[in-house]
């Protein structure tokens, strides 16, 4: 493990792609929440929670929701200056 500092331009373009990732992340996310929480009105015209669950699966929207969790969790847990 080395012990050089990097440039601070190397710190501020890191901390902003960060920054961006969580942005875009939150982003997915709450289009992915509100999708799930919209389809809830299935539920009130009959459909049992099973095919909820498979109706959700088969949306292109749903998909937003993990995709967007796993950017913020990347975004602020990865740290990415270990690898380099």
């Amino acid at each position: 493990m080395s012990t050089e500092k990097k440039p601070p331009t190397s710190l501020i373009t890191d901390t902003l792609f960060r920054f961006l990732a969580l942005i875009i992340g939150f982003s997915l996310t709450v289009s992915g929440g509100l999708s799930v929480i919209a389809y809830l009105n299935l539920l009130a015209t009959g459909h049992s929670l099973l095919e909820y669950t498979l109706f959700l699966l088969k949306r292109v929207e749903f998909y937003l929701l993990p995709i967007g969790l796993l950017m913020i969790y990347a975004s602020l847990y990865v740290n990415r200056s270990r690898h380099r």
